[in-house]
């Protein structure tokens, strides 16, 4: 039912953007991009593979062995999933071949999973709060107040995560995420196997390898608000980076909602109204959001597809238990 209410969304959002911009000049912006910064931005899609790879290598390593190769395929394979579900909640199924690679119990694979996608998620959320505390400062000229609001972002970040290590915090603060990026068939088994998901996670966080992880996850959304700057260059958009690394975190989150498919239509729309405070057109921030469509999501998936194919995985060999 989701999925069919995110078709739905994301073609009648997209149909209304279409009629109200003007459709030629967002070709003509598209079709003279530079190829120079297009490249630019692909080199930090693949460095952002790399770093996505490496992470979740790091977090199974601690409790099984997992080669850097098999990582890469596991998380490109979730790809194609991902691209087609709201929410991109598909992604969750690159970690099911956990289970196969590595020996590792269905419920330490959907638990690593969750995790996975779960510090994408949390870290987004810091940057995107700390991006538009940064925004209105900026957009303010400098106004205190809106020092005042960072510090007290700060001081909440901090006290959640003084708490979330303890067992009654976490269930409170997972709970939103888990309904939001775990497939209802696999809620009862996830809810089942809490305490395997928990075990998991305070191992991670009392780990040595704690560190790589968490800064490998703050790396990352950093990383898509540059490809953003980049893509932006190529279409000839003159914006500070600044404006980008404020952003893009919250487009990204919006992007990341149930609500769509592949973030089409509520992503376009969140360029449009963000980058309009600094005097950008529609054109040329639909332009920018199809760019980014066009560059990131697709090229991943169909690489992912053709992992799909090779190793003869479907959505079918997902454990349930």
């Amino acid at each position: 039912m989701l999925f069919r209410i995110a078709i739905i969304v994301s073609l009648v959002l997209f149909i209304l953007l279409i009629r109200s911009v003007d459709a030629g000049q967002v070709w003509d912006v598209i079709v003279d991009v530079n190829p120079v910064f297009i490249i630019i931005a692909l080199v930090t899609l693949l460095m952002e593979i790399f770093l996505k790879s490496w992470r979740l290598q790091i977090m199974t390593k601690i409790f099984a062995p997992l080669s850097f190769g098999n990582s890469l395929k596991i998380f490109l394979i979730g790809r194609p999933f991902g691209v087609v579900t709201p929410g991109q909640v598909g992604d969750l199924a690159r970690t099911y071949n956990l289970a196969k690679k590595t020996g590792l119990k269905n419920s330490q694979s959907l638990a690593l999973s969750f995790l996975d996608k779960a510090f994408d998620l949390f870290f987004l959320l810091i940057l995107a709060a700390l991006g538009l505390a940064g925004a209105l400062f900026l957009l303010s000229n400098g106004t205190g107040e809106i020092l005042y609001i960072l510090v007290v972002l700060i001081v909440l970040i901090a006290v959640l995560a003084a708490f979330i290590i303890k067992k009654n915090w976490i269930k409170f603060v997972l709970r939103p995420l888990f309904k939001l990026l775990v497939p209802p068939k696999f809620h009862a088994g996830l809810r089942a196997s809490f305490d395997d998901f928990y075990g998991i996670f305070l191992a991670i966080l009392k780990n040595k390898r704690a560190l790589p992880i968490f800064a490998i996850s703050l790396i990352i959304w950093p990383l898509a608000s540059i490809r953003a700057y980049f893509l932006a260059l190529a279409l000839g958009i003159s914006v500070q980076l600044i404006y980008f690394l404020a952003f893009v975190p919250t487009i990204a989150f919006i992007e990341m909602l149930p609500i769509s498919i592949m973030g089409i239509g509520p992503r376009e729309y969140a360029y449009i109204l963000f980058f309009s405070l600094i005097k950008i057109d529609k054109e040329q921030s639909l332009s920018l959001s199809l760019l980014s469509l066009i560059t990131n999501g697709i090229p991943v998936a169909l690489v992912g597809y053709y992992f799909v194919l090779k190793e003869q995985w479907s959505a079918k060999k997902i454990p349930k238990d």
